[in-house]
Protein backbone atom coordinates (compact mmCIF):
# COMPACT_ATOMS: atom_id res chain seq x y z
CA UNK A 1 0.00 0.00 0.00
CA UNK A 2 1.27 3.47 -0.87
CA UNK A 3 2.15 5.87 1.92
CA UNK A 4 -0.10 8.77 2.83
CA UNK A 5 0.67 12.33 3.90
CA UNK A 6 -1.23 14.19 6.60
CA UNK A 7 -1.08 17.84 7.62
CA UNK A 8 -1.10 18.99 11.24
CA UNK A 9 -3.26 22.12 11.30
CA UNK A 10 -1.69 23.44 14.49
CA UNK A 11 2.02 22.73 14.00
CA UNK A 12 1.78 23.28 10.22
CA UNK A 13 3.87 20.15 9.70
CA UNK A 14 3.50 17.47 7.06
CA UNK A 15 3.86 13.84 8.18
CA UNK A 16 4.41 10.88 5.85
CA UNK A 17 2.89 7.57 6.98
CA UNK A 18 4.27 4.20 5.80
CA UNK A 19 0.84 2.61 5.97
CA UNK A 20 1.94 -0.89 4.97
CA UNK A 21 3.48 -1.23 8.44
CA UNK A 22 0.11 -0.58 10.04
CA UNK A 23 -0.86 -4.15 9.05
CA UNK A 24 1.95 -5.83 10.96
CA UNK A 25 0.85 -8.86 13.05
CA UNK A 26 -0.14 -8.17 16.63
CA UNK A 27 0.67 -10.28 19.66
CA UNK A 28 -0.46 -10.00 23.28
CA UNK A 29 1.81 -7.62 25.16
CA UNK A 30 3.55 -8.54 28.37
CA UNK A 31 3.34 -6.36 31.46
CA UNK A 32 6.22 -3.89 31.50
CA UNK A 33 7.91 -2.16 34.40
CA UNK A 34 9.71 1.20 34.33
CA UNK A 35 13.45 1.32 33.75
CA UNK A 36 13.85 2.88 37.22
CA UNK A 37 13.48 -0.55 38.88
CA UNK A 38 17.23 -1.26 38.88
CA UNK A 39 18.11 2.06 40.58
CA UNK A 40 18.65 2.63 44.32
CA UNK A 41 16.08 4.43 46.47
CA UNK A 42 18.74 7.02 47.26
CA UNK A 43 21.97 7.79 45.42
CA UNK A 44 24.70 9.55 47.42
CA UNK A 45 26.02 11.08 44.17
CA UNK A 46 22.67 12.54 43.12
CA UNK A 47 22.18 16.27 43.90
CA UNK A 48 18.39 15.85 44.04
CA UNK A 49 18.39 13.14 46.71
CA UNK A 50 17.70 14.01 50.39
CA UNK A 51 20.88 14.82 52.30
CA UNK A 52 22.58 16.31 49.25
CA UNK A 53 21.00 19.78 49.51
CA UNK A 54 24.45 21.36 49.49
CA UNK A 55 24.75 20.42 45.83
CA UNK A 56 21.67 22.37 44.69
CA UNK A 57 20.83 26.10 44.66
CA UNK A 58 18.38 27.63 47.10
CA UNK A 59 15.02 25.84 47.38
CA UNK A 60 12.43 28.21 45.91
CA UNK A 61 9.25 26.24 46.57
CA UNK A 62 8.37 23.01 48.30
CA UNK A 63 5.33 20.77 48.89
CA UNK A 64 5.04 18.27 51.73
CA UNK A 65 3.24 15.06 52.60
CA UNK A 66 1.00 14.62 55.65
CA UNK A 67 4.07 13.91 57.81
CA UNK A 68 5.76 17.15 56.84
CA UNK A 69 8.38 15.46 54.63
CA UNK A 70 9.03 17.21 51.32
CA UNK A 71 7.51 15.76 48.18
CA UNK A 72 8.36 18.23 45.42
CA UNK A 73 10.87 21.07 45.21
CA UNK A 74 11.63 23.89 42.82
CA UNK A 75 15.22 25.13 42.47
CA UNK A 76 17.10 27.22 39.96
CA UNK A 77 18.81 25.19 37.26
CA UNK A 78 22.49 25.10 38.19
CA UNK A 79 23.44 24.80 34.51
CA UNK A 80 20.81 26.94 32.73
CA UNK A 81 20.46 27.40 29.00
CA UNK A 82 19.07 30.87 29.72
CA UNK A 83 20.02 33.28 32.52
CA UNK A 84 18.11 36.28 33.79
CA UNK A 85 19.41 39.61 32.52
CA UNK A 86 17.34 42.79 32.70
CA UNK A 87 19.34 44.34 29.89
CA UNK A 88 18.87 42.44 26.64
CA UNK A 89 21.48 43.46 24.09
CA UNK A 90 21.98 42.72 20.40
CA UNK A 91 25.44 42.06 18.99
CA UNK A 92 26.51 42.34 15.36
CA UNK A 93 29.38 40.38 13.82
CA UNK A 94 29.54 41.09 10.12
CA UNK A 95 26.29 39.79 8.63
CA UNK A 96 25.51 37.84 11.81
CA UNK A 97 23.43 38.84 14.84
CA UNK A 98 23.37 37.47 18.36
CA UNK A 99 21.42 38.50 21.44
CA UNK A 100 21.66 38.05 25.20
CA UNK A 101 20.25 34.61 26.16
CA UNK A 102 17.78 36.00 28.68
CA UNK A 103 15.35 33.79 30.55
CA UNK A 104 14.80 31.79 33.70
CA UNK A 105 15.36 28.05 34.14
CA UNK A 106 14.00 26.16 37.14
CA UNK A 107 14.13 22.46 37.96
CA UNK A 108 11.15 20.73 39.55
CA UNK A 109 12.42 17.84 41.69
CA UNK A 110 9.41 15.54 41.59
CA UNK A 111 10.18 13.26 44.53
CA UNK A 112 12.77 12.59 47.24
CA UNK A 113 12.83 8.97 46.02
CA UNK A 114 15.55 8.41 43.44
CA UNK A 115 14.11 5.36 41.70
CA UNK A 116 10.45 6.27 41.30
CA UNK A 117 8.60 7.47 38.23
CA UNK A 118 5.31 9.31 37.75
CA UNK A 119 3.65 6.03 36.75
CA UNK A 120 4.54 4.56 40.16
CA UNK A 121 3.57 7.54 42.31
CA UNK A 122 0.29 7.78 44.23
CA UNK A 123 -2.27 10.01 42.53
CA UNK A 124 -1.97 12.71 45.20
CA UNK A 125 1.79 12.91 44.63
CA UNK A 126 1.29 13.56 40.91
CA UNK A 127 -1.23 16.24 41.88
CA UNK A 128 1.51 17.96 43.87
CA UNK A 129 3.77 17.93 40.82
CA UNK A 130 1.04 19.68 38.84
CA UNK A 131 0.49 22.11 41.72
CA UNK A 132 4.21 22.94 41.66
CA UNK A 133 4.08 23.53 37.91
CA UNK A 134 1.22 26.01 38.31
CA UNK A 135 2.77 27.84 41.29
CA UNK A 136 6.15 28.30 39.61
CA UNK A 137 4.57 29.21 36.27
CA UNK A 138 2.56 31.98 37.95
CA UNK A 139 5.58 33.18 39.92
CA UNK A 140 7.72 33.59 36.82
CA UNK A 141 5.06 35.40 34.81
CA UNK A 142 4.18 37.73 37.67
CA UNK A 143 7.76 38.61 38.64
CA UNK A 144 9.66 38.66 35.34
CA UNK A 145 7.96 40.99 32.90
CA UNK A 146 10.64 40.35 30.28
CA UNK A 147 9.54 36.72 29.99
CA UNK A 148 7.39 36.30 26.89
CA UNK A 149 6.79 32.56 26.87
CA UNK A 150 7.05 29.69 29.35
CA UNK A 151 7.29 25.99 28.62
CA UNK A 152 7.23 23.15 31.13
CA UNK A 153 8.95 19.99 30.02
CA UNK A 154 10.04 16.57 31.22
CA UNK A 155 12.75 14.35 29.73
CA UNK A 156 12.52 10.62 30.46
CA UNK A 157 15.28 8.23 29.46
CA UNK A 158 18.71 8.58 27.86
CA UNK A 159 17.37 9.26 24.35
CA UNK A 160 15.22 12.14 25.64
CA UNK A 161 18.23 14.28 26.53
CA UNK A 162 18.06 13.92 30.30
CA UNK A 163 21.32 14.13 32.25
CA UNK A 164 20.03 12.94 35.67
CA UNK A 165 17.75 9.95 36.25
CA UNK A 166 16.23 11.30 39.49
CA UNK A 167 12.61 12.20 38.63
CA UNK A 168 12.47 15.86 37.63
CA UNK A 169 10.97 18.34 35.19
CA UNK A 170 12.00 21.81 34.10
CA UNK A 171 10.38 25.19 33.56
CA UNK A 172 11.93 27.54 31.01
CA UNK A 173 10.84 31.16 30.91
CA UNK A 174 12.01 32.75 27.66
CA UNK A 175 12.44 36.47 26.97
CA UNK A 176 11.27 35.99 23.38
CA UNK A 177 8.68 33.87 21.61
CA UNK A 178 10.36 31.11 19.56
CA UNK A 179 9.32 30.88 15.90
CA UNK A 180 7.97 27.36 16.41
CA UNK A 181 5.51 28.69 19.00
CA UNK A 182 4.74 31.84 17.00
CA UNK A 183 3.89 29.70 13.96
CA UNK A 184 1.47 27.60 16.02
CA UNK A 185 -0.21 30.66 17.50
CA UNK A 186 -0.51 32.20 14.04
CA UNK A 187 -2.08 29.00 12.66
CA UNK A 188 -4.55 28.98 15.55
CA UNK A 189 -5.36 32.66 15.00
CA UNK A 190 -5.90 32.16 11.26
CA UNK A 191 -8.28 29.29 11.96
CA UNK A 192 -10.16 31.37 14.51
CA UNK A 193 -10.55 34.30 12.12
CA UNK A 194 -11.93 32.01 9.39
CA UNK A 195 -14.09 29.69 11.50
CA UNK A 196 -14.79 31.77 14.63
CA UNK A 197 -13.76 28.68 16.63
CA UNK A 198 -10.66 27.65 18.54
CA UNK A 199 -8.58 25.21 16.48
CA UNK A 200 -7.86 22.79 19.35
CA UNK A 201 -11.50 22.91 20.46
CA UNK A 202 -12.46 21.90 16.91
CA UNK A 203 -9.79 19.19 16.87
CA UNK A 204 -10.93 17.53 20.11
CA UNK A 205 -14.60 17.80 19.13
CA UNK A 206 -13.83 15.95 15.90
CA UNK A 207 -11.74 13.37 17.77
CA UNK A 208 -14.67 12.70 20.10
CA UNK A 209 -17.08 12.32 17.17
CA UNK A 210 -14.80 10.04 15.18
CA UNK A 211 -13.51 8.20 18.28
CA UNK A 212 -10.66 6.48 16.43
CA UNK A 213 -7.70 8.22 18.03
CA UNK A 214 -9.08 8.94 21.50
CA UNK A 215 -7.05 7.18 24.23
CA UNK A 216 -8.59 8.34 27.51
CA UNK A 217 -10.74 11.08 29.00
CA UNK A 218 -11.86 12.25 32.40
CA UNK A 219 -14.05 15.12 33.60
CA UNK A 220 -11.71 17.84 32.36
CA UNK A 221 -9.27 16.42 29.78
CA UNK A 222 -9.09 14.54 26.50
CA UNK A 223 -6.07 12.33 25.78
CA UNK A 224 -5.68 11.41 22.10
CA UNK A 225 -3.22 10.52 19.38
CA UNK A 226 -3.30 13.50 16.98
CA UNK A 227 -4.49 12.98 13.40
CA UNK A 228 -1.03 13.90 12.07
CA UNK A 229 1.15 12.50 14.88
CA UNK A 230 4.81 13.03 14.04
CA UNK A 231 6.03 9.93 15.91
CA UNK A 232 4.53 6.59 16.99
CA UNK A 233 2.32 6.74 20.11
CA UNK A 234 2.40 10.52 20.42
CA UNK A 235 -0.31 11.70 22.84
CA UNK A 236 -1.85 15.13 23.31
CA UNK A 237 -3.68 16.04 26.52
CA UNK A 238 -6.02 19.00 26.06
CA UNK A 239 -8.51 20.65 28.42
CA UNK A 240 -12.16 20.09 27.52
CA UNK A 241 -12.98 23.66 28.51
CA UNK A 242 -11.49 26.36 26.31
CA UNK A 243 -8.52 27.93 28.09
CA UNK A 244 -5.55 29.70 26.57
CA UNK A 245 -3.27 29.89 29.60
CA UNK A 246 -1.95 27.10 31.79
CA UNK A 247 -1.63 29.50 34.72
CA UNK A 248 -5.44 29.57 35.01
CA UNK A 249 -5.60 25.86 35.87
CA UNK A 250 -7.81 25.56 38.96
CA UNK A 251 -7.46 23.15 41.87
CA UNK A 252 -10.05 20.65 40.61
CA UNK A 253 -8.58 20.61 37.12
CA UNK A 254 -5.10 20.08 38.57
CA UNK A 255 -6.42 16.81 40.01
CA UNK A 256 -7.88 15.85 36.63
CA UNK A 257 -4.67 16.73 34.79
CA UNK A 258 -2.66 14.59 37.21
CA UNK A 259 -5.00 11.69 36.44
CA UNK A 260 -4.82 12.23 32.67
CA UNK A 261 -1.02 12.51 32.71
CA UNK A 262 -0.43 9.49 34.93
CA UNK A 263 -2.88 7.38 32.92
CA UNK A 264 -1.27 8.32 29.59
CA UNK A 265 2.27 7.64 30.82
CA UNK A 266 1.20 4.38 32.45
CA UNK A 267 -0.27 3.16 29.17
CA UNK A 268 2.97 4.00 27.39
CA UNK A 269 4.95 2.19 30.09
CA UNK A 270 2.85 -0.98 30.08
CA UNK A 271 1.98 -1.25 26.40
CA UNK A 272 5.01 0.29 24.67
CA UNK A 273 7.72 -1.06 27.00
CA UNK A 274 8.43 2.20 28.87
CA UNK A 275 9.82 4.25 25.96
CA UNK A 276 12.03 7.27 26.42
CA UNK A 277 9.95 10.39 25.89
CA UNK A 278 9.67 14.14 26.25
CA UNK A 279 6.55 15.94 27.29
CA UNK A 280 5.96 19.67 26.97
CA UNK A 281 3.19 21.94 28.19
CA UNK A 282 2.47 24.67 25.63
CA UNK A 283 0.58 27.76 26.77
CA UNK A 284 -0.23 31.19 25.35
CA UNK A 285 2.53 33.76 24.98
CA UNK A 286 2.48 37.01 26.93
CA UNK A 287 1.03 39.96 25.06
CA UNK A 288 -1.70 38.15 23.16
CA UNK A 289 -4.58 40.61 23.47
CA UNK A 290 -7.26 38.21 22.26
CA UNK A 291 -7.06 34.63 23.46
CA UNK A 292 -10.12 33.16 21.80
CA UNK A 293 -7.80 31.30 19.43
CA UNK A 294 -5.37 29.97 22.08
CA UNK A 295 -5.82 26.68 23.91
CA UNK A 296 -3.02 25.22 26.05
CA UNK A 297 -2.16 21.52 25.82
CA UNK A 298 0.39 18.93 26.91
CA UNK A 299 2.23 16.92 24.26
CA UNK A 300 3.91 13.57 25.00
CA UNK A 301 6.45 12.64 22.32
CA UNK A 302 7.93 9.14 22.68
CA UNK A 303 11.46 8.59 21.38
CA UNK A 304 10.72 5.37 19.51
CA UNK A 305 12.17 6.47 16.15
CA UNK A 306 15.46 8.06 15.10
CA UNK A 307 15.60 11.15 12.93
CA UNK A 308 17.28 10.18 9.66
CA UNK A 309 18.32 11.68 6.34
CA UNK A 310 14.86 12.22 4.88
CA UNK A 311 13.66 14.14 7.93
CA UNK A 312 16.85 16.21 8.11
CA UNK A 313 16.77 16.94 4.38
CA UNK A 314 13.09 17.84 4.10
CA UNK A 315 11.89 18.77 7.57
CA UNK A 316 9.08 16.25 7.03
CA UNK A 317 8.62 13.42 9.55
CA UNK A 318 8.12 9.79 8.58
CA UNK A 319 5.89 7.89 10.98
CA UNK A 320 5.73 4.10 10.45
CA UNK A 321 2.52 3.85 12.49
CA UNK A 322 -0.96 5.11 11.74
CA UNK A 323 -2.36 7.12 14.67
CA UNK A 324 -5.54 5.03 14.62
CA UNK A 325 -3.54 1.83 15.18
CA UNK A 326 -1.50 3.43 17.96
CA UNK A 327 -4.66 4.58 19.74
CA UNK A 328 -6.06 1.04 19.67
CA UNK A 329 -2.89 -0.26 21.31
CA UNK A 330 -2.93 2.48 23.94
CA UNK A 331 -6.59 1.72 24.69
CA UNK A 332 -5.73 -1.96 25.10
CA UNK A 333 -7.81 -3.06 22.10
CA UNK A 334 -4.75 -4.36 20.22
CA UNK A 335 -1.24 -5.36 21.15
CA UNK A 336 2.19 -4.68 19.80
CA UNK A 337 5.07 -6.95 18.92
CA UNK A 338 7.50 -7.22 21.89
CA UNK A 339 10.47 -5.82 19.93
CA UNK A 340 8.68 -2.59 18.95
Amino acid sequence: MAGIIRFNELTQQLVVYATDRANRPMQKEESRTPKTDDLPVRDVRCPFCPGNEGQIPEILYETSDKNGEWRTRAVLNKYPALTYEKQIEDYKTGIYTSVTACGRNEVIIESPIHNIDITQMPQEHVEQIIETYVKRYKFIYENYKEIQNIIIFRNHGADSGTSLVHPHSQIAGIAFTPKYITDKETAAKNHYEKQNHCLICDMVEYEMQENERMVYQNKAFYCFVPFAAEVPFEIWIAPKAHEGEFLNLGDKDQIELADALKTSLTRLTIRINDPDYNYVIYSGSRGEKTRGHLHWYLRIRPRTEKTAGFEIGTGVHINPNLPESDAKILRGEASILPDR
